[in-house]
């Protein structure tokens, strides 16, 4: 190798070396609120110094650590309590940086500086904190669907799309800010039939998206006193990696599955722990149905890390005809309670009346005696 050649090779390795040609930054990404660490290696040496310097034009002292302790007289008043170093792995050249409770202001790029009797070295990280799309509430009311989304960072954007496809007239969406987090709604107002339709709903803000999709089956009819079957037809059959939720009425919650565990066990609400019957078909309610009360919509919510499906059914009831309809106590007793105060209200006006009338032939029985005693007196005779 010449001369030449040799100090060229020189010269870039020291620069790698000092961290002035660096290699491209690393790229972490972070959830708000989250914890995460922000790598950073060396080769093992004595007398190590770690400086962590959050790169600003006023350069924020994040971390440092020498003579073998951490040392935080200069570290920014943002970062207290918020950072450490797996100091048990630092004389093995682990110099990362756990940083807890991420906030948006920590986002931006890190130099990570090593120093030790081998030399000096820098590591440069991009850390990218964001709020991912969670839950989405997708609704229908009438024929007017709505969609909402909310803690989301960075600024979301929100589609419609239905199965089968259709032109629909969609409301703008509205996105507000609140402490940096944005929500977002929107709403489309529809003619179609909504139990022909599936209508979808997708939210991406940067790398993050999550799709939710509505609809809503043929209404289910069955008779009181008897086991009814509620299907749940999500458009996937496997439901492994899922969480199930039933409920009724927009409001109360009958029972909860999760298929990311196994097994996978049904946890039931108290109130409908002797109505439910079990499950069939993996999603499906099996449901006793003990009076018209549990008349209403029922909805099954099958969600997994991007997307949610949600599905409406309408349960009808009638009165069993063989059966009848199974009344609660109250309603038995109370009807006979009502029976009987009336026959004794009744009993109590008798007694009254019959002794007011008892009183008032004793007193037309004394006046007629008085009477026959006068008319003897007028007659000049002694009474008997």
């Amino acid at each position: 190798m010449s001369p030449v050649k040799c100090a060229v090779c020189v010269v870039v390795v020291a620069l790698l070396w000092t961290g002035i040609l660096a290699a491209e930054d690393v790229q972490v990404p972070c959830s708000f609120q989250d914890s995460c660490v922000l790598p950073c290696t060396f080769k093992p040496a004595a007398g190590v110094i770690i400086h962590w310097i959050q790169q600003r034009t006023d350069n924020i002292q994040v971390h440092s650590f020498y003579d073998n302790e951490d040392q935080l007289d200069y570290q920014d008043q943002r970062y207290l309590n918020r950072t450490s170093l797996y100091k048990d792995q630092i004389s093995g050249g682990n110099a990362s940086l756990q940083l807890t409770a991420v906030t948006f202001q920590d986002q931006g790029r890190y130099k990570c500086y090593i120093g030790t009797n081998q030399g000096n070295q820098e590591t440069f990280i991009q850390l990218e904190v964001q709020a991912p799309v969670g839950k989405i509430d997708i609704q229908q009311v009438g024929n007017t669907t709505t969609c909402s989304s909310k803690g989301i960072y960075p600024q979301p954007v929100l589609t419609w799309s239905t199965d089968p496809p259709h032109n629909l007239t969609k409301q703008k969406p509205t996105v507000q800010q609140d402490q940096e987090l944005f929500s977002i709604s929107s709403s489309l107002v529809t003619s179609l039939n909504v139990n022909k339709t599936a209508f979808s709903c997708t939210v991406t803000a940067g790398k993050s998206r999550r799709t939710a999709t509505l609809s809503q089956q043929a209404t289910v009819s069955g008779e009181v006193n008897t086991v009814i079957s509620i299907p749940c037809k999500a458009s996937t059959s496997d439901l492994r990696g899922f969480k199930l939720t039933w409920s009724f009425n927009h409001s109360e919650t009958i029972l909860m599955r999760d298929f990311t565990e196994t097994p996978s066990e049904v946890q039931v609400q108290d109130p409908w722990k002797q109505l439910v019957q079990g499950m069939s078909g993996s999603a499906s309610l099996e449901l006793q149905a003990s009076s018209l009360q549990q008349e209403g919509i029922y909805t099954c919510e099958l969600s997994d890390a991007n997307k949610t499906h949600i599905i409406y059914t309408f349960l009808k009831l009638k009165p069993n005809e063989q059966k009848g309809e199974q009344r609660n106590p109250v309603q038995i007793i109370a009807p006979v309670i009502a029976v009987i105060l009336l026959a004794l209200i009744g009993l109590v006006i008798f007694i009254i009346i019959k002794r007011k009338g008892n009183r008032s032939e004793n007193k037309r029985d004394s006046t007629s005696e008085e009477m026959a005693s006068l008319s003897h007196v007028g007659n000049g005779r002694k009474p008997d």
